[in-house]
């Protein structure tokens, strides 16, 4: 059948080409693929601002691309007249989309001078006609659709899978540095010189890859409202912030200040814990406090007399490896406040500097080593209209593309009463998003099924997997994750033969797809043997408490066990407590007590071992155990949720496993 052009199905026919072409430009996440943001690395002077975490106001990305003209400074005489020169065009209908570095702000002061030389310009923005504005709501371009169809349709077919690379990070600053310039903060304290400075460093590594690459890798690791890719010559700016600088309604303007973090947990509770010691911490209360109040009276210089207002204070939001404590600074500017007027009122963000605002930039010139660059300035866009959205670039990386070399700023703010380790451990917290793989991290869940009950412990399990998905940041729906099984159900219905039980492995990635796989399981002897590993494991590893891909020490010490004629290895943390074998918890039997590590030990919370604890079919009691425990035991149980009880002995040939 043809359909005529204008008719319903052809009308229906061009709208299912524009939803799979839009497939190749934003994937099923909402979030730009990494095939079209290969395409953006090799666009000169292109700008992606996108929002990794819809939500509240913040649910549009942007693309720039083709600027017709760029504006950028290198120093501190030319910033008055580029800002100028921005405004003007602004005005005359274009859009600016780039990045005011740090160091911009000392143009605003006499007592300032540019001493050391940053990576980047003071300041640079491409100017552009219009950008690409994709809604994440209606899930949408509001502008910019047949071009982008049209770079989708040549993209259509091509699938880039970016290369995930390990990032170890070396921070500029030693300790013991870092502590001396602690010393003299609080001296500039005692003096009355001022009351809190956010001093940083940077953090380097080598990166010679694509930089799309990078993006993506590092979009993984931390889903935040106010990420940016910025390509130029010889530089590629990544910022993935979560606090917003400021935003420009008509006359509305809304800052965002970030003061106070707390590290995620190991565990769901640990979380919890984490982000209640965040809420109740008086110290981090006071920093929030003492910058909205810095903040209010920089807004208050170019706002309508009695609109500043505060309408949050100090409420926790939560990332993937940090906790952040909010606050939120609304005001109507004056009509005659100008671009410039605005920049020059509230840049750079206080959150970034301390209080008083222009002393503690003096301290902070005096004490850190070198100048900060793009680090706690901003990326964003102005707008026709009094349109504007600009986020503080904390958590952004510069690369240097001939060099392939890249840094990133860390810093905490000081106070008099900081401890010098804790806030030199806070910077190395906020950096923790650069290393590891979290990227490409999956969340895995093993079931067992047989034909006469169907599914063990299945609403466990996916409530286990929602609690892992939610502590690392994946898109997840536990209804799929049960949708799924349920259909895989009639696969193995299919294959069974008489009472033959299976091991179902279930995967799920970042973007909530789900993949699952089976086997039979072979029966187990009356007794398996085990041995005790010599490799210790650390107990603070986050990654012990929950079930994901990142396990390949436990699956290769298992298949050498296996290898051995063993049926599971015991690890031991660094304290020497018993924690769990590689694939089963540990139960061991002591005259009529039962007793289980804690899992505080560094052991996955199984959920048969929680099944028993639950159930008390054997009254089971938690308690550190130690190598001895278990070789003068009565009985010793491995458990899972695939085998169940499963009694074994240490192998006397081999006690420790090398």
């Amino acid at each position: 059948m043809t359909d005529f052009p204008g008719s319903p199905g052809s009308r229906l026919s061009e709208v299912v080409k524009t939803v799979r072409s839009m497939k190749t430009i934003v994937g099923r996440e909402g979030l730009l693929t990494p095939t079209f943001l290969r395409w953006v690395e090799d666009q000169p002077d292109s700008v992606v601002l996108e929002t990794a975490r819809a939500g509240g106001e913040e649910f549009r990305s942007y693309v720039f691309l083709e600027p017709h003209s760029t504006i950028e400074c290198h120093s501190l005489e030319e910033v008055s007249g580029c800002l100028e020169q921005l405004e003007k065009v602004v005005e005359e209908g274009s859009f600016a989309a780039g990045f005011m570095a740090y160091e911009l702000g000392y143009a605003f002061e006499d007592s300032f001078s540019c001493s050391g030389k940053a990576a980047t310009p003071l300041m640079w923005f491409g100017i552009y006609e219009e950008p690409w504005i994709y809604n994440h709501r209606s899930k949408a371009f509001e502008s910019g659709e047949k071009r982008a169809m049209k770079i989708a349709a040549d993209l259509e077919g091509l699938h880039y899978a970016p290369t995930i690379r390990e990032i170890v990070p070396a921070p500029s600053m030693e300790e013991e540095e870092f502590h001396r310039a602690m010393q003299q903060i609080k001296q500039h304290i005692r003096n009355g010189n001022t009351y809190q400075v956010n001093f940083s460093f940077k953090a380097r590594f080598p990166w010679e890859h694509s930089r799309a690459d990078l993006y993506c890798q590092l979009r993984g690791r931390q889903r935040v409202a106010y990420t940016a890719f910025v390509r130029m010559d010889r530089n590629s700016i990544l910022s993935f912030s979560p606090e917003l600088f400021l935003r420009l309604q008509n006359d509305q303007l809304t800052l965002r200040p970030m003061k106070g973090t707390a590290p995620r947990g190991r565990t769901s509770e640990q979380d919890e814990r984490n982000h209640r010691d965040l809420l109740d911490s008086a110290k981090d209360r006071a920093e929030n406090l003492i910058i909205v109040d810095l903040l209010r009276n920089d807004v208050g210089r170019i706002a309508k007399v009695g609109s500043v207002k505060v309408p949050e204070y100090y409420t926790v939001e939560e990332y993937e490896t940090v906790y952040q404590a909010t606050s939120v600074i609304e005001a109507e500017l004056r009509p005659e406040c100008s671009l410039q007027d605005l920049v020059r009122g509230v840049f750079p963000s206080g959150s970034v500097t301390g209080a008083p605002k222009i002393r503690t930039m003096q301290i902070i010139q005096e004490l850190e080593r070198e100048p900060r660059g793009v680090y706690t300035g901003c990326v964003g866009f102005f707008a026709p209209g009094r349109q504007s959205v600009f986020n503080v670039a904390i958590r952004t990386v510069v690369l240097d593309d001939e060099q392939g070399l890249a840094e990133m700023g860390v810093g905490s703010g000081v106070t008099y009463d900081s401890d010098n380790a804790s806030e030199y451990r806070e910077c190395l917290t906020k950096a923790r998003f650069l290393g590891g793989y979290l990227c490409d991290l999956e969340l895995l869940e093993t079931l067992r099924w047989d034909p006469t009950s169907g599914w063990f412990l299945m609403a466990e399990h996916c409530q286990r997997a929602k609690n892992s998905a939610s502590h690392f940041g994946f898109f997840f729906d536990p209804r799929e994750m049960r949708d799924s099984l349920r259909s895989y159900e009639e696969k193995l219905q299919g294959e069974s033969e008489g009472n033959d039980v299976f091991r179902v492995r279930m995967v799920v990635n970042r973007r909530g797809e789900v993949r699952i796989s089976h086997r039979r399981i072979s029966p187990a002897r009356d007794i398996e043997r085990v041995a005790i590993a010599l490799q210790r494991i650390d107990p603070c590893n986050r990654f012990l408490y929950h079930k994901t891909s990142k396990r390949a020490g436990y699956d290769r010490a298992l298949r050498i066990a296996q290898e051995m004629g063993l049926f599971d290895l015991v690890f031991l943390n660094e304290r020497g407590e018993v924690a769990e074998g590689a694939r089963s918890n540990i139960v061991i039997r002591k005259g009529s007590q039962h007793l289980t590590p804690p899992v505080n030990c560094g052991l996955l919370p199984g959920l048969f071992r929680q099944y028993l604890l639950d159930s008390q079919e054997i009254a089971i009691e938690e308690r550190v155990l130690y190598p001895e425990d278990v070789a003068s035991a009565d009985e010793v149980f491995l458990c899972n949720s695939v085998r169940g009880l499963q009694r074994v002995e240490l192998a006397d040939d081999f006690p420790v496993l090398v």
